[in-house]
């Protein structure tokens, strides 16, 4: 994580085992999508993990938080939707969608 201001490295959050290709901030809660098949969701007052998601891809593109505190992580011909309002444990699949 960097500060803006200063533009130094002020944490380095550590848990994906392969690149980062994306990521998203809620205002709250950070998103990270990567090449190893994970989306994980960072609590950036801790820092720390709170919870990740596998996704049966071949990698995590895109991750982008929506108005109603859903993640959409977009992955070939399907959109991965994750519900943090429900806290949701499994995605549901909007098939044959682009992102």
């Amino acid at each position: 994580m960097w500060d803006t201001g200063s533009c130094d490295c002020v944490k380095t959050l550590k848990g994906h085992s392969w690149e980062v290709r994306s990521v998203a901030w809620n205002g709250t809660l950070l998103a990270s999508g990567s090449m190893d098949k994970t989306i994980k969701i960072w609590d950036t007052e801790s820092c720390d993990c709170v919870e990740t998601f596998s996704v049966p891809s071949r990698g995590v593109f895109s991750v982008v938080w929506n108005g109603a505190g859903t993640l959409a992580a977009p992955a070939f011909d399907t959109i991965k939707m994750f519900n943090f309002v429900e806290r949701l444990t499994k995605p549901e699949s909007a098939a044959g969608q682009d992102a």
